[in-house]
């Protein structure tokens, strides 16, 4: 019965698909110069402001508020524009909601931040494009069979309506040719059960938690799968270009890395020549705009209609761009490099990436996970291992992180190594810690 529901289900979902792709795949032909691109975003923005600040209380309240003009001519013009941001939008929900009209459902995001936001959502065909117009370009075809290694059971609410759920997802899963396997726990156990699954089910697609995939290889260094997936699939969470190196080598896959997120949905995939990002600039508008420290944040607003509008909102990311990629529309993205909240600031007065701390920590084999924690006066790693670490790579984290980080040598720096580290409700785990 199962293997006839999913050949109907995946024959009708793969036309529809190839449908949308092919319109957005057209656009992209015709549009080609950074000006054709800026012409469309300009006139797709205006169509979005009007309906945000017409049927939005709280874009209408932000336009009076600020003066801000009914349409603009220019993207130049956005940057006199104020940012929206999750603090914002936690203010007061009747601010977010559509004059007359009910969302079809919510989307919950800031799980990671610590700032939670719900948000009214319709369906877009626009996000299913997005997500596959990514995927082919490595060869990920609807219907691949796929090994998810991913986790959202702390959405589905408590009693009857969580096992409703549940069943649900798995029916879900079985029309999507996929198999899920929790993403929650990352110790060895876990991650080598996690192994024995997807060597069974003998995946074409390897997909899941950035996070996760880096824990499931060096969990299961000692074997490999019978069969190689033709590609592999991650997201929530940057890897560096040495993680990413490990993850291929470890596979012998080539890897697609998506960026985006609840709120904003899907923004940019990699680029299978390149590696870097290329950005939906139809669907999203980003903008780089310089803080206090010249780190380039994300701004998004979305080109596409949905029931509550992103437009100017600083969705709490830093980007690493090219040179050249000066343009007020970002095209292409080196890396993703983290969150305003991964800069850390030493009671020295060092400044520095949380992901430096942890890239130091990673090039050991057998570390799973990191997490950096703060409390007063010190700096704190903790790390899921397989495996006891050595005093001898103890002194070599702390040699390796003196010779990166400037003034540091004398800052109190300790290596600690935990069954657990703290995660969100999300089952991410958090990069840094600030104990009070």
């Amino acid at each position: 019965m199962f293997d006839k529901m999913y050949t109907y289900f995946n024959e009708i979902f793969h036309r529809d698909v190839v449908r949308r792709c092919e319109v957005r795949g057209g656009r992209y032909r015709v549009c080609i110069t950074p000006e054709a691109i800026e012409a469309y975003q300009i006139k797709q923005f205006n169509v979005i402001w009007r309906d945000a600040f017409e049927h939005i209380p709280l874009y209408g309240q932000w336009r009076k508020q600020h003066g801000l003009p009914a349409q603009i001519s220019n993207l130049n013009e956005l940057g006199q524009w104020p940012l929206i941001t999750k603090r914002d939008l936690q203010q007061d929900p009747n601010l977010l909601s559509r004059s007359g009209q009910l969302p079809k459902g919510y989307v919950l995001t800031g799980g990671s931040t610590g700032q939670p936001v719900r948000l009214g959502s319709w369906y877009s065909p626009d996000v299913l494009a997005s997500l596959w117009l990514g995927r082919i370009s490595y060869g990920i075809m609807p219907g691949d069979r796929t090994f998810h290694l991913w986790g959202h059971r702390h959405l589905y609410g408590r009693g009857l309506k969580r096992a409703v759920k549940i069943r649900e997802q798995q029916l879900r899963d079985i029309l999507s040719n996929r198999m899920r396997f929790p993403a929650y726990d990352l110790s060895e156990e876990a991650m080598r059960k996690a192994f024995d699954c997807c060597n069974t089910f003998r995946p074409e697609i390897f997909s899941g938690f950035s996070s996760a995939a880096l824990a499931f290889c060096r969990s299961n260094a000692d074997r490999r799968l019978k069969i190689a997936p033709k590609a592999l699939l991650f997201t929530a969470g940057p890897l560096t270009r040495m993680e990413q190196k490990e993850l291929r080598e470890y596979f012998s896959a080539p890897l697609c890395m998506e960026y985006g997120s609840a709120d904003c949905s899907v923004m940019a995939y990699t680029n299978p020549t390149s590696g870097n990002y290329r950005t939906f600039w139809d669907t999203h508008l980003l903008q780089a705009v310089k803080d206090e420290n010249d780190e380039l944040k994300n701004i998004v607003t979305r080109l596409t209609p949905c029931y509550f509008p992103i437009i100017r909102y600083d969705i709490g990311d830093y980007l690493n761009l090219a040179t050249d990629e000066s343009r007020t529309s970002v095209l292409n993205i080196i890396d993703v490099k983290g969150r305003p909240s991964d800069i850390i600031v030493l009671d020295n007065g060092v400044k520095i990436w949380a992901a430096t701390v942890s890239d130091c920590v990673k090039q050991i084999s057998s570390v799973t996970a990191v997490q950096i924690h703060l409390p007063p006066g010190k700096l704190q790693i903790w790390v899921e291992a397989n495996g006891c670490l050595t005093d001898k790579e103890h002194r070599w984290v702390r040699e390796r992180f003196c010779e990166i980080v400037n003034g540091v040598e004398n800052y109190p720096v300790e290596i600690l190594q935990k069954e657990k580290l703290q995660r969100t409700p999300a089952g991410k785990i958090p990069l840094v810690i600030r104990e009070k």
